[in-house]
């Protein structure tokens, strides 16, 4: 079972350093009393357990007292000017954002030398994003150039048409049938939500963008070729196995090529469907077992091991 708070918030020093967490809502990820910590969000803390006030899975007096809301612009004209954080951390928020490039850019302006950004990140594969395509550079680019600050049509569209019931742990095991994924709503529902978002030109939450950690390490690439994104990445943790989420650290870096290098260092170099990763994962548990078992002095054991031996072999060649 995988530590979550400890891949997300590894090697930071609560205590000592001065931390922002985006969207904590109800579950910050760093409490108060671990140290000094400003909550930020995209509504204040009112609006946020009215919204949430229906929604079974959320406890609205639990959310959190907001410290600065930031619905748009630079995160520095909210949390004051020359105000700077060590680090920040933000867990299933980056996929929401209208505008990922300012976003990110925005996060960069106000970290301290030497800081990072920490990220909690769906894995579409594992997710009810599942039926939908990973998220492209000239999506990004579009909604950079309009500085899009609301999910457009065509996401909110993307995203009722398409997503649907996931069993993640079936998906990781191979057993899940895409054909067969129950989707969330009816297209009439999809349609009528998404004229009232224009009509109205309210905000409707939304996964404005999809990915797998090979494709959000590689548009990172493409951003930071063209310029646009001052971080480096330094961490870039898959998805566990039998898991829905991968986790990335960012660091402030001013040269497009070395930030550009650091991604293209970290793509997933073997992407695979589900079923080899089960296969994998149970032939690298085999290997260890087999491992383990040789250091025996037991003729019986080692005997017959050495079948299995060259069984392993042979499967892993």
């Amino acid at each position: 079972m995988i530590d979550r708070a400890a891949a997300i918030l590894g090697g930071l020093d609560l205590a000592r350093l001065r931390g922002i967490e985006i969207g904590p809502l109800s579950k910050p990820l760093v409490r108060k009393a671990d140290g000094p910590v400003l909550y930020v969000d995209q509504a204040s803390t009112e609006e946020l357990r009215a919204r949430y006030a229906q929604q079974p899975h959320y406890d609205p007096a639990a959310i959190v007292d907001v410290d600065a809301v930031w619905a748009s612009g630079r995160l520095a004209g909210v949390i004051g000017e020359g105000v700077t954080a060590d680090y920040i951390v933000a867990s299933h928020v980056i996929e929401h954002v209208p505008d990922l490039v300012r976003w990110l850019q925005a996060l960069a302006e106000v970290l301290a030398p030497g800081g990072q950004i920490r990220l909690a990140i769906p894995d579409k594969r594992f997710i009810f994003d599942r039926p939908r395509r990973e998220s492209t550079l000239a999506e990004v680019l579009a909604a950079w150039l309009e500085a899009a600050t609301r999910p457009p049509p065509v996401k909110i569209l993307d995203e009722m048409l398409n997503i649907a019931t996931v069993d993640w742990v079936a998906a990781w095991r191979g057993t899940l049938d895409d054909a067969r994924l129950e989707r969330f709503h009816t297209h009439e529902v999809a349609i009528a939500a998404t004229r009232e978002a224009i009509a109205g030109g309210t905000y409707r939450d939304t996964h404005c963008w999809v990915f797998t950690p090979t494709s959000f390490a590689r548009l990172m690439e493409e951003l930071a070729g063209l310029g646009l994104l001052p971080l480096a990445c330094a961490r870039l943790t898959d998805t566990p196995f039998e898991h829905y989420e991968f986790y990335v650290a960012m660091t402030p870096c001013a040269d497009p090529t070395e930030v550009a290098r650091s991604w293209a260092a970290v793509v997933p170099q073997r992407p695979m469907p589900a079923k080899a990763l089960l296969a994998d994962t149970r032939l690298a548990e085999a290997e260890a077992t087999l491992a383990a078992l040789r250091g025996s002095t037991s003729w019986r054991i080692t005997a017959p091991l050495r079948t299995l031996a060259r069984f392993l072999a042979k499967r892993s060649s």
